[in-house]
């Protein structure tokens, strides 16, 4: 779930269908359509809520949506939360949900990603060069479900693992209106570093 301020959803993905379906409905208000990349599809194969669950095999699967300015959260508040499953020990990173350019990182670009430790980090706009604007410590890539979630209220960016603060940062990010990249789940963009997992 996707939410820039907090009365206006912007995407809601329950990842409900069919086993080894196709189709990512989007129920939030714009009713948005999914492009599918690679193998990427629904599982009924234990999910966390509902009837299924996304699975990414780490090999070319992602799901993306068009451009939008909706993905650009400039200064103000916003939220992205999901549920996770894996095992992957990734090489670098594996992308969770990201805007990023497939020429590298621009100061509008924003990666929510797990590190080669199994932890979270999220990367943000021209804050994020060589290091992220939040790096978690809790290892999350255990094979049980962990409940994710990003969020900026003032001007405090806040990651939380499980309902439990793992870490925050008071600098401050813009990412501005959005032309040129697609939003993108269980991959980090232009980067190509999939996820192998459940959402």
């Amino acid at each position: 779930c996707i939410v820039p301020q907090s009365s206006m959803v912007k995407l809601h993905l329950h990842f409900d269908g069919a086993d080894a379906g196709t189709t990512f409905t989007d129920s939030g208000p714009s009713a948005r359509t999914a492009t599918v990349n690679g193998n990427a599809q629904t599982s009924t194969t234990t999910p966390k809520i509902g009837t299924a669950c996304g699975l990414f095999d780490g090999t070319g699967d992602s799901i993306t949506f068009p451009i939008s300015d909706d993905w650009s959260f400039g200064t103000g508040g916003m939220l992205i939360e999901f549920w996770l499953k894996t095992t992957q020990v990734p090489g670098t990173e594996s992308g969770l949900v990201s805007l990023s350019a497939a020429t590298g990182f621009s100061a509008d670009n924003w990666i929510l990603s797990m590190d080669p430790t199994g932890k979270i980090q999220f990367w943000a706009g021209a804050y994020s060069g060589a290091s992220p604007l939040i790096q978690g410590a809790v290892v999350v890539n255990d094979g049980t479900y962990h409940h994710i979630s990003i969020s900026r209220v003032g001007a405090t960016t806040y990651l939380f693992i499980d309902g439990v603060a793992d870490g925050s940062s008071a600098n401050a990010w813009n990412n501005t209106a959005n032309t040129t990249e697609v939003l993108t789940i269980a991959n980090t963009g232009g980067f190509s570093r999939y996820l192998d997992g459940r959402l």
